[in-house]
Formats: C-alpha cells, structure tokens, sequence
C-alpha cells in the first residue's frame, strides 16, 4: 500500500517529537532524597524540597528509612542519579554506609552531629554541600531582639568538647551593636546545671545552641527548673525546647530549608558557583508567655510580628 507524503511527513514529526521528549525526559537531573521521618521539621523540609524540585521539573526519589533502605542501596549503585540528598544525620550515616560514589548533600544536620558522626565512624564523610541546622549566633540575637530589644547582657553556652561550632558561627557573623556575648564553658549538663546559681542576675538570656550531649530528655527538665528557680530566661532552638520551658525559641524556618536545599542541589547538578556550605537563610521565633510570666517578664506582642506564642 503506498503512503501519501503528507502521511509520511507527519509520521516523521511524530516520531521526532516522542524521540525528543523522551531524550528530554532522560536528560533531565535525577535525584534522590533519603529521609527517616514523616513528621515533624524533617516532613516540613522535604515538602518544601519537593515542591521546589517539582517546579523545576527535576525528578527527585523519595526513600523513607528504614523501610526503603534495600531500595535505597540498589537506587545509589544503578548509576540512575547524579546526586543524593540525606535528610537528617540518621540518614547521612545510611547513605554514607553504602560506599557510594554518589555525591552527598546533607540537610537538616548540625554540624557538632556531623562532626560527632566522622569521629564514630573513623573514617570522613566526604559531603558534596550541606545547609546545617546551625543558625549563627548573630542570628540568634537578631531574632530574640524582634521581641526583646533591650537585650544586651547575653550568655551563650559552650560545650568545650565541640568549641570550633561557637567559634566558627561566631566569626563569620558580627553581632548586633549594643549587645555582650559571654561564653559559659562546661563540658556537660551536670557542670552547667551546677554553675546556675552563680550565673544569676549576671545574663538577660542565655543562649542554648544545638547540642545532644547537653540537651536531651534527661537533662532538659532540671535545666528549665534551675533558669526559673534563678530567674534566668533560657533561648531554645526549637519549638518544643520553649514549650518544654525556654523562655524564647528562635530556629530555622524548616519549609524554607528544604527549598534553600533545593536551590543548592540545583547549583551543584549545573555546575553553578557559589558556595556549598549554608546556614538557614529564614528564622522563626517562639516565645513561652507562661514561663516569661514566672521570670518576673512580660511580652507584649505587637502587631504584625510573626511570632509563635506558647500559653
């Protein structure tokens, strides 16, 4: 049977445009994301990942420890992706258990985690870029003077075994004019729990920067009955660190991470300059009412601030 030329162009074009797409869907980057928890900041920031990928149109895989751990390990030896993406420091140590050659971003980690990670495994965790958790101390004051702005005699805890975290968020970023920055040394939560009593009456707030040596399930509790026996308001860096009893919360904007991460994954699959090593670019603030009352402090909010208030 013969085929007319008009039916043998419009085939031509038609194959051509399926071969195109798909040659264009092939290229697209390819990415995978490993998390270890639905809930939570973890769920917030990769949400906001997802989103940002889906509006770029790069396709990103999503594995959910310990559940998709076997798919996972197939997914970083198929050769199928050009970069993984580990949510957390649980799945910064999986990923990097699988001896992949595939580059590693890390997000949603601390870096004294990280640091804490290296030592146990005695070998490097060689990470492509990562956005910490870790908000710099400059920030933290930033965010505590929207609510606060007399604030100015600040203490900041220092645990001696990770001294170069304080140091390195210290440096970079120039404090606020008018504020004092006092480090208080321990070397763990039964040395700063003792050293309450002599702190008081010296500090306006005393600043507690991520750490899970100092700060756990054990020992936040006779941590924030000791601030309010002493009358010294503590700055968490989580909402639930000031619903345990902090007097103010400032931490990362957790959707707005997972986007910066996005940004960064995409810098890194272009090729693109810039830096590869980020601190969040976006805080939220909570404060404990209750607690501010039972310090002698009142907090009036005022209209506009974007303030979590706990009652």
């Amino acid at each position: 049977m013969l085929i007319s030329r008009r039916h043998a162009i419009a085939s031509f074009v038609a194959v051509s445009a399926g071969l195109c797409r798909r040659a264009k869907a092939s290229s697209a980057p390819r990415l995978m994301i490993v998390t270890t928890s639905r809930e939570g900041p973890h769920a917030a920031a990769t949400e906001g990942m997802q989103q940002a990928f889906a509006s770029r149109s790069i396709g990103a895989a999503l594995f959910q420890l310990p559940a998709d751990d076997a798919s996972m390990r197939r997914e970083l030896g198929n050769g199928a992706n050009q970069l993984a993406i580990a949510v957390g420091v649980t799945a910064v140590r999986a990923v990097a258990s699988a001896n992949s050659h595939m580059p590693l971003l890390a997000t949603m980690a601390f870096r004294a985690d990280i640091g804490s990670l290296r030592a146990s495994e005695g070998a490097p965790v060689k990470l492509a870029g990562a956005v910490w958790l870790d908000l710099p101390v400059a920030e933290v004051i930033g965010g505590l003077r929207t609510i606060f702005p007399a604030a100015a005699r600040i203490g900041i805890v220092r645990n001696t075994s990770h001294p170069d975290v304080v140091e390195a968020l210290n440096q970079s970023h120039p404090l606020p004019g008018g504020v004092s920055l006092k480090p208080i040394e321990c070397a763990s939560a039964a040395e700063l729990l003792a050293s309450m009593q002599k702190l008081r009456g010296q500090f306006d707030f005393l600043i507690c920067l991520p750490d899970s040596d100092l700060y756990n399930k054990t020992t936040v509790e006779p941590l924030i009955l000791a601030s309010l026996e002493h009358k010294l308001p503590l700055v968490g860096f989580s909402a639930s660190f000031v619903r345990a009893g902090a007097a103010v919360g400032v931490y990362p904007d957790f959707a707005e991470v997972g986007r910066q991460t996005a940004a960064l994954s995409e810098r890194f699959l272009t090729g693109a300059q810039g830096s590869r090593d980020e601190y969040p670019r976006r805080t939220a603030v909570a404060v404990n009412e209750r607690v501010m009352h039972l310090l002698g402090r009142e907090y009036k909010p005022k209209q506009g601030e974007e303030v979590l208030v706990i009652r």
